[in-house]
């Protein structure tokens, strides 16, 4: 009910209060660090981290995007939006598992990134 009257957002349990109630009681930042970027954002960090690093694992990507990740999700649902994000980046052939082997779990750009 307080969602469709647009006081909270998210999804049980993690709800928050709406913009416009941030607002109103001057909580904006928290607003803003529990409401999620847009994937892109993070797949471009990715990108640059692979850049400048050349390679990396799913526990480097973790360790970079942690603090940028809303505040709403546990530890468990971080380490959750890496892998997907690996993996959509992976279906999208972004990134590919160094030296074609799945079992390292390191990720590189792929060739045609490098270009």
């Amino acid at each position: 009910m307080l969602k469709k009257l647009g006081f909270v957002e998210g999804t049980i349990p993690n709800i928050y209060v709406s913009a416009k109630i941030a607002e109103i009681i001057d909580e904006r930042a928290q607003y803003t660090k529990n409401k999620a970027m847009d994937d892109k954002y993070y797949i471009d960090l990715i990108i640059k981290y692979l850049i400048k690093w050349k390679k990396g694992t799913k526990s480097n990507f973790v360790e970079l995007l942690g603090d940028k990740l809303p505040d709403i999700l546990n530890e468990k649902q971080k380490i959750d939006k890496v892998r997907n994000l690996l993996t959509q980046m992976r279906c999208s052939e972004l990134i590919e598992h160094a030296d074609g082997n799945k079992r390292t779990g390191v990720w590189v750009l792929t060739k045609k990134d490098m270009q």
